[in-house]
């Protein structure tokens, strides 16, 4: 097998800091036993140029002042955990194919001609891309070829820099209301808190949630309780901040609120195993995962934010986010105020569907991990808008 920079990258993340060192170990491994001096030092160098590395007294290390290096490792680890070839899906031929496919690319001929690759080639290369959940094949002859988001594909689109301009033409998103009144705003705030800890097993009513806020007992558990006045702790942050940039430490301020007398580590990401109940994904364990990961998410927002309808952003956010699982617990509510918090900063309400749909949810949110997340952020969309056009109706009803 021949050693890539890619090879290099992972074994520097790992703390191997000289490069003696380096050589050695890369040569214990019965893939690179034949990889020379001379091909280790040509990657590091390659590394250097695309500031991935810094090498300062003879030391290596990850340049990670450099944004292309989390975007770079999160999609690599990302490749890791599903047992893919990260080298092979970074051939340049390969990122070629899948950039014209997601730029709109949808049959061999088209394909040809944009790539000046033969047939040959082209059939090679969507062989591997189907065979990763990279694309879809709708239609074997003739081929009719669309490029799928999903958890592997986000964080590849990221890295390569790819447009998103043909993934928003696939959805048809109608226009939310906008936040102008106090009422509705706090409505809002009462629907989200009520949505949220529901879905995720809490017993209260939109009624328990309405007393609760006006300091009245309820029939529920001290943990119950504390869930729902949490969660409303953290959206007042969240309306607070709501302008200012997406950044680590602010999501982890947002959760240690969330989960206070919840969890013993709130706010804190865990470095454990962890399990995302009814789905099949393995979530990151290790700091350099997790964190590569959150910021690969965070360098997103920066780059996407003003190309992308913010509802579709919002959707993106929420299942990368609840995919990566940094949290012990809590990753879930996390992820949905971290949807509101893009619609918030473009003046729309907080996220809320209808808990009884969790159900619904959860399969939305896995079926974005198996294929790709259309019927996830389609799922996001009619659901705020019943809530909305309730909303609206109830209002009606009372003006009358």
């Amino acid at each position: 097998m021949k050693l890539t920079k890619f090879d290099v990258l992972l074994y520097i993340e790992g703390g191997i800091k000289s490069r003696e060192a380096l050589t050695s170990i890369i040569k214990e491994n019965i893939k690179f036993e034949n990889a020379s001096e001379r091909t280790i030092n040509a990657c590091v160098r390659m590394l250097k140029k695309d500031k991935f590395i810094i090498e300062k007294n003879r030391e290596l290390r990850i340049n990670k002042s450099h944004r292309k290096t989390d975007d770079c490792l999160a999609f690599i680890h990302r490749t890791k955990t599903k047992d893919m070839d990260y080298n092979l899906l970074l051939n340049k031929n390969v990122v070629l194919v899948f950039k014209e496919i997601s730029d709109g690319g949808s049959d061999m001929k088209s394909l040809s001609e944009r790539t000046a690759l033969s047939k040959p080639s082209l059939l090679k290369i969507i062989d591997v891309l189907s065979k990763n959940n990279f694309i879809c094949l709708e239609k074997k002859k003739p081929f009719h070829i669309t490029a799928n988001l999903n958890d592997i594909t986000f964080f590849y689109i990221n890295f390569c820099e790819f447009s998103l301009e043909n993934f928003e033409k696939r959805f048809k998103i109608q226009k939310f209301q906008k936040i102008h009144s106090k009422g509705l705003t706090e409505k809002m705030i009462k629907l989200h808190t009520y949505s949220t800890t529901v879905t995720e097993g809490n017993t209260a009513t939109e009624n328990d949630v309405e007393k609760l806020f006006g300091n009245y007992p309820v029939n529920l558990t001290p943990r119950e309780i504390t869930e729902i006045l949490n969660t409303r702790k953290a959206v007042e942050l969240l309306y607070e901040i709501r302008n200012e940039e997406i950044e680590m430490i602010k999501i982890k301020d947002i959760h240690k609120i969330l989960m206070f007398n919840l969890l013993n580590s709130a706010g804190e990401f865990c470095y454990k195993r962890k399990r995302i109940i009814g789905s099949e994904i393995n979530p990151p364990e290790s700091g350099e995962k997790i964190e590569s990961g959150i910021n690969a998410l965070l360098n997103f927002i920066k780059n996407y934010e003003s190309e992308i309808n913010p509802v579709i952003l919002a959707c993106i956010l929420h299942f990368i986010f609840v995919t990566i699982h940094p949290f012990a617990d809590g990753n879930g509510r996390m992820a949905r105020l971290l949807h509101s918090w893009i619609y918030l900063r473009n003046n729309l309400p907080l996220f809320v569907f209808d808990p009884n749909r969790k159900f619904e949810y959860f399969e939305t949110l896995e079926m974005g991990r198996k294929k790709n997340i259309d019927d996830f952020v389609a799922f996001c969309d009619k659901s705020m808008h019943e809530v909305l056009n309730e909303i609206a109706e109830n209002s009606k009803k009372q003006t009358k």
